[in-house]
């Protein structure tokens, strides 16, 4: 988030069901489902943005749904903080790493 943002988001886990195909006996694809949560009050309330996709067996996958957050707060000194929250199926350009969660920006 950006310096002076009241705003937090988190991504709780990641849900993963089986579709199976008309039959009930073949795996069609898996069906993949996050939101990324954000609030601005510690999480007494607080607004969901979901992203599904789905990904058949052969590794062939295409997104269901994205919704994108318009974040929006008046700053201390009276300016108004904008930022936009987008979840994306890209990998983070950086090797993994161990430890806590980290926001990371794209440059695009």
């Amino acid at each position: 988030m950006p310096a002076g943002s009241r705003y937090r988001c988190i991504a709780p886990p990641l849900t993963i069901d089986p579709e199976p195909d008309e039959s009930g006996n073949t795996l069609e694809a898996w069906s993949l489902a996050r939101e990324v949560l954000c609030s601005a009050d510690g999480f007494k309330t607080f607004s969901a943005h979901p992203y599904r996709m789905h990904v058949e067996p052969g590794g062939k996958s295409a997104r269901d749904y994205g919704s994108e957050g318009w974040l929006r707060e008046r700053a201390a000194d009276g300016s108004i903080l904008h930022t936009v929250l987008s979840v994306s199926p890209e990998s983070p350009r950086r090797e993994a790493t161990q430890g806590p969660p980290r926001i990371l920006t794209q440059k695009r």
